[in-house]
């Protein structure tokens, strides 16, 4: 539903002010990128698992990285595929923006 949608609105103004272009280095020393702040193996196997860019490469994958309205479309899917996905978030899901609705499954 649309209450999941507004959900992961809100998770990317906590993760990054929403902004597309961001990269960040975390504590771990990795990478995150755009405004849900993917690394990007994850954002990589899961753009694969919905086959979302099928004939694309790896370089024009990591493009898409910054595509703040894909990102959230990747992210619906994830968390409508297993609820349990929000925990790619866990500290700003448990500190910020609370679990995602229940309804998430719709």
């Amino acid at each position: 539903g649309r209450t999941l949608e507004l959900w992961i609105d809100r998770l990317a103004l906590a993760e990054s002010g929403n902004r597309a272009r961001l990269v960040h280095r975390d504590r771990d020393g990795q990478l995150y990128y755009g405004c849900l702040q993917f690394h990007a193996k994850t954002f990589r196997v899961y753009v694969r698992r919905f086959h979302l860019l099928p004939t694309s490469s790896r370089a024009e994958m990591m493009n898409r990285i910054y595509d703040c309205a894909f990102q959230k479309r990747l992210a619906l899917l994830m968390i409508r595929d297993d609820p349990e996905n929000w925990k790619h978030w866990r500290r700003t899901v448990e500190k910020r923006v609370g679990m995602p609705p229940a309804d998430a499954d719709q």
